[in-house]
């Protein structure tokens, strides 16, 4: 744990906080909105919107650094009612923490789940206590360990494979004997959130998704020297930069998504209402909700604020 706290501040840097502007920074957030790839702005066509795993398949992720993310960790005893599981991503076998209702003898009772997607790039016990408000609601969580983190196979690459992670982590998730696979949702913060915003654009198993304090647009976190060194992708190179910018593809979303950033948030902030508005207007669901505080104060009350959103499609009403 003392590691894990030590780099707490340096992950302030490379993750999760650092992306709110720094005093001394002189780069600003972009705010632009990128367009469909044709049929915008032609009278009488509707707008034709790229899909994100298409175009993945056509332009693999090149690795610029070592495997490992580059946060360190402790891999602790499982606390607080989990237990520890593994699960298939691709070639991967992925270790994740999972709790809350299991099934009692010779019932059959299906609960509500939801993967909650870590900030930072490593776990620890305390991202398994941001998810106690959603068990006490009655959810299964789920938390993954991604590629290449806390000791993972794969290689960290930074909201890439990390999302097909996240949507094996959710058809694991759905599979269990006492989880209603209809009731299966998504929600993350910091760079779990910006993966959360990328794991709606594709085929999943969740019935809804909320980011807290996530990103659409991948300009606004390498935009900062200390991210883009750790950045295992040529920050340089426009694919691998468009590919990890959910601003791109946003009508494309498969499930509804719920963004929620703090009013002092403005990196998160940025570009996220006309994401949502081009959202909207390719018939998708999507809000942009505002709350008091940063990156980080913000939080707790977005994650009592999601379980309200994830009511509306199907899962329970708030305690």
């Amino acid at each position: 744990m003392t590691i894990r706290r030590s780099f707490r501040r340096v992950a302030m840097l490379l993750a999760c906080a650092v992306f709110v502007c720094d005093p001394g920074c002189d780069r600003k957030p972009s705010a632009g909105m990128a367009g469909p790839q044709s049929g915008a702005g032609q009278a009488g066509r509707a707008a034709v919107w790229p899909d994100l795993a298409a175009e993945r398949a056509k332009h693999p992720t090149r690795h610029t650094t070592e495997p490992q993310s580059p946060q360190k960790y402790v891999n602790e005893e499982p606390s607080d009612g989990a237990r520890v599981v593994t699960f298939q991503s691709g070639d991967l076998r992925l270790s994740a923490w999972v709790g809350g209702p299991r099934p009692a003898a010779g019932a059959d009772q299906k609960h509500p789940a939801l993967v909650y997607l870590h900030g930072g790039f490593a776990f620890g016990a305390d991202d398994w206590a941001e998810t106690q408000p959603y068990r006490d609601a009655g959810y299964v969580v789920m938390t993954p360990t991604l590629r290449g983190e806390n000791g993972n196979p794969g290689h960290f690459e930074m909201f890439y494979g990390e999302v097909d992670d996240a949507v094996a982590a959710g058809r694991y998730l759905a599979a269990l004997p006492e989880v209603d696979p209809a009731r299966v949702y998504v929600a993350g913060h910091s760079s779990g959130a910006a993966e959360t915003i990328l794991a709606s654009l594709v085929a999943s198993p969740f019935a809804a998704a909320t980011s807290i304090g996530g990103y659409v647009d991948m300009a606004n976190v390498t935009a900062y020297e200390p991210v883009a060194r750790i950045a295992p992708f040529d920050v340089a190179d426009p694919d691998e930069m468009r590919l990890r910018s959910a601003k791109h593809f946003a009508g494309t979303l498969r499930c509804p998504l719920y963004l929620m950033c703090g009013t002092e948030d403005e990196p998160a902030l940025a570009g996220a209402a006309e994401f949502a508005a081009a959202a909207r207007a390719a018939g998708r669901t999507c809000e942009l909700l505002t709350l008091p505080g940063d990156h980080h104060s913000s939080k707790t009350a977005a994650i009592r604020k999601s379980i309200e959103l994830f009511a509306r499609h199907g899962g329970p009403t708030p305690r």
